[in-house]
C-alpha cells in the first residue's frame, strides 16, 4: 500500500498543506501499527504521448516492417536489446535455478532516457538492419535534453549537499533482480513481495 501526497521543501524544510496531510493521515488510519518508509522524490516527466506515438508508429513499425515480426514482437526484442534486465529465479531455499535476461521497462524511463533509448535504436538500425529510421520532432528533443540539464543540475546539488544521488534508470535500465520460490520478489528485510516490482 503507498500514500502519495504532493508538497514542497522550502529553505531544507518540507511542507505538506493542510488538506493533503489531513488526506495523508486519513489514508494511515486503515494501516496497521508497525515500521514504515518514507521517501521524498522530485516529480519527474515520463514520456510524453508525443514521444509514445513515435516510438510505437515510426520506430517499432518501421522495424517491424523490415524485419517481418509483428510491432509487439519488435518491442520485446527492443527491450531485450537496449533495456536488459537481468532476473535469476531462486528456489525456496534460495539456490539459483535459473537466470535469464527480459527486456526491462519503458514506461519507468525518463523523457530523455526515452529519447536515448530511441537514439540507440535508431543508430543500431541504421547500422545492423540498414534501416534508417526518420528522426523524431526536434522541439520534442529539445525537450528531453532541457529535463537532462534540469536532472543533472539537481544531481550535482545533491552530490555536492553530501546527499547521496539515487540510481535512475537509464541505459540498462532495470538491474538485477533475485525472485524467490514462486517467482515473487523478495523485500528489503527479506520477505517475498517486496516493493519495486515490475
Amino acid at each position: 500500500m503507498t500514500v502519495a501526497v504532493p508538497a514542497t521543501i522550502v529553505h531544507g524544510k518540507l511542507h505538506v498543506a493542510p488538506p493533503q496531510r489531513s488526506a495523508m493521515q486519513d489514508a494511515l488510519l486503515v494501516w496497521p501499527d508497525g515500521p514504515v518508509t518514507l521517501t521524498v522524490a522530485r516529480p519527474q516527466a515520463t514520456r510524453s504521448q508525443q514521444a509514445n506515438a513515435y516510438y510505437w508508429a515510426v520506430v517499432v513499425q518501421a522495424l517491424a516492417d523490415h524485419t517481418g515480426y509483428t510491432p509487439d514482437e519488435m518491442h520485446d526484442v527492443l527491450k531485450v536489446k537496449f533495456l536488459p534486465k537481468a532476473v535469476a529465479l531462486n528456489a525456496a531455499n534460495g539456490r539459483v535455478v535459473g537466470d535469464f535476461v527480459i527486456g526491462g521497462s519503458t514506461t519507468a524511463l525518463l523523457s530523455f532516457q526515452f529519447s536515448d533509448y530511441i537514439e540507440q535504436i535508431r543508430q543500431w538500425a541504421f547500422e545492423a538492419l540498414d534501416c534508417d529510421i526518420p528522426p523524431p520532432d526536434p522541439e520534442w528533443r529539445a525537450h528531453a535534453e532541457q529535463e537532462r540539464r534540469e536532472y543533472d543540475q539537481r544531481r550535482a546539488v545533491q552530490a555536492g549537499a553530501g546527499g547521496v544521488p539515487r540510481v535512475e534508470a537509464g541505459r540498462g535500465h532495470g538491474g538485477d533482480r533475485r525472485l524467490g520460490a514462486g517467482g515473487v520478489e523478495p523485500s528489503l528485510d527479506g520477505r517475498e513481495g517486496g516493493a519495486g516490482a515490475d
